[in-house]
C-alpha cells in the first residue's frame, strides 16, 4: 500500500497578479488534484504599502488582482477541485467576505455565495487590497 502524506494547505488569490487569476486557478487545483490535501485555507492577497511588492506596484512592474478577481479565481478553484472529504476555508478581509465547506458535499452552496458576492463587486468601483 502506498504511503499518502497529509497536509495543509495554505494560499493566495490574486498572488499571480491582475489578469492571471483564472490561470492560477486552474494550476493550483492540478497541484492540489494530485497531491490532496486536507485542508486548504485561502487568503485573498492584500498589500502593505510597507511591503516590498508595492514597489513593484509603484513601479509598474506587477499589477494587483482587484478583489473581484480574487473572488472569481476562487470560484473557479472550488469549481476544479476534485479531491474528496477536503475542507476548504477562504477568507477575504479586505471586503470582509468568507466562504467555507467542505468538498464535494458543499460545492454547490459555496459556489453559490460566491457568485452573490461576485455579482455585487460587478456593479461596484474596482477595490485592490492595499493598506
Amino acid at each position: 500500500q502506498e504511503a499518502r502524506m497529509v497536509y495543509d494547505a495554505h494560499i493566495m488569490t490574486g498572488a499571480a497578479g491582475k489578469g492571471r487569476g483564472i490561470c492560477s486557478a486552474q494550476k493550483t487545483a492540478e497541484f492540489f488534484n494530485r497531491t490532496k490535501p486536507r485542508r486548504i485555507i485561502n487568503f485573498s492577497m492584500f498589500l502593505h504599502k510597507e511591503a516590498p511588492l508595492y514597489q513593484d506596484i509603484e513601479a509598474g512592474r506587477f499589477k494587483p488582482a482587484s478583489e473581484l478577481e480574487n473572488l472569481q479565481e476562487e470560484k473557479r478553484l472550488l469549481e476544479l477541485l476534485s479531491v474528496e472529504n477536503l475542507e476548504y476555508d477562504g477568507f477575504h478581509d479586505f471586503i470582509e467576505y468568507r466562504v467555507r465547506g467542505r468538498l464535494p458535499e458543499n460545492r454547490k452552496s459555496m459556489i453559490d455565495s460566491l457568485e452573490k458576492c461576485i455579482e455585487k463587486y460587478l456593479t461596484k468601483d474596482e477595490v485592490i487590497a492595499i493598506i
